[in-house]
């Protein structure tokens, strides 16, 4: 499921910069993650917190599991908040990030709250609303306006595979500084969703053909 801006944003970017026509080539049959709702969204984004993608996605199949046991599919805040600490930990779940999974279902439950504010929000905005909620930094609100919203300018500077593969393509090789990436990445706008995108998987794309 591509974004409705992919065309466009795939026609910014080769004319800004020819290293993005090999990633394109290599990522031309990669989907994008299907948005789901927003609350087994932005869970997702919490339990991929300082972990692999692997090891994240094992995680949430487990979530699933045990979701899927109480006809929950996918897992809504009611079931999240339904579920004791261990069994969380029992999925792989950290007893923090177990506790910032209640959090996130407790804002999702909450009765002022509606899906459709999102919709009518600002990137900044969003973030802003997102980061007041435990355990939700401004990565996983990222994550969210990317996966989610699919917002076609994002740039998470702090990500570090954006950092290392920035730095493996366009730098010497180590992972590029935060303020590096920022202005390596003025030309990409407004589609750095896209170039970061690319940039994620393009680790086993050899330089020497880019």
């Amino acid at each position: 499921m591509r974004p409705i801006w992919w065309n466009e944003a795939q026609n910014h970017l080769v004319d800004v910069e020819p290293k993005f026509i090999a990633l394109l080539e290599h990522a031309s049959t990669i989907p994008w993650r299907d948005p789901g709702r927003p609350f087994s969204s932005l869970a997702r984004a919490v339990i991929g917190q300082q972990i692999s993608v692997s090891a994240a996605a094992s995680v949430w199949e487990k979530i699933l599991a045990l979701s899927q046991s109480s006809n929950e599919i996918p897992p809504s805040p009611m079931s999240i908040r339904a579920l004791p600490h261990q069994a969380l930990r029992e999925c792989g779940v950290s007893l923090r990030k177990s506790e910032y999974l209640h959090a996130l279902a407790e804002y999702f439950l909450n009765p002022d709250f509606s899906e459709v504010q999102f919709l009518k929000m600002g990137d900044e905005e969003i973030l802003a609303e997102l980061t007041s909620i435990r355990g939700v930094g401004r990565w996983t609100g990222e994550m969210f306006l990317m996966f989610h919203l699919h917002r076609p300018d994002v740039l998470p500077i702090g990500d570090l595979g954006l950092r290392t593969a920035a730095g493996r393509l366009f730098g010497n090789g180590t992972a590029m500084p935060a303020p590096e990436v920022k202005i390596l990445a003025q030309p990409w706008r407004p589609f750095a969703t896209a170039a970061t995108w690319l940039l994620w998987r393009s680790t086993s794309v050899p330089v020497t053909i880019i």
